[in-house]
């Protein structure tokens, strides 16, 4: 059985054309990409770990605790998931080594729906806690 082979210039020729569709395919600016982003409040404690290297597990009430500090080499950073704007009160607690608790507090974070790109519909609800040096809690 013969196969055809097409000539050197046209054998070229398809090779690019091919490799242009491809390369054109993944970029077109109808294409969407294949992420979503995840709806959550972030509480981080970096700045307040930073400030108390005794520090050493970061905690929010009814969603669990992450070891932070200089053993953990880990950053001070909790996701609690959220499915719907809104809002959400958040109970922190930081502990030391020991047991012993060095920051204790709440605060209530407005939950926000966020657009990423609307034409592929990628949205997410999003808020955040920030836990200062000397302990305040603000969310935004």
């Amino acid at each position: 059985m013969a196969t055809a082979r097409l000539p050197g210039r046209a054998a070229t020729l398809a090779v690019a054309l091919a490799a242009g569709l491809l390369l054109t395919a993944g970029c077109s600016a109808r294409s969407c990409p294949l992420y979503r982003v995840a709806s959550n409040v972030t509480v981080d404690g970096t700045a307040f770990v930073a400030a108390h290297p005794q520090a050493r597990t970061l905690c929010v009430a009814r969603h669990g605790c992450v070891p932070v500090g200089r053993p953990a080499r880990r950053p001070a950073v909790l996701y609690i998931p959220v499915s719907s704007p809104g809002t959400l009160h958040v109970t922190v607690t930081v502990a030391a080594g020991a047991g012993q608790t060095l920051l204790s507090g709440s605060t209530v974070v407005t939950v926000q729906h966020a657009v990423f790109n609307a034409a592929c519909g990628i949205t997410a609800d999003l808020g955040a806690v920030t836990i200062t040096r000397d302990g305040t809690l603000r969310s935004r």
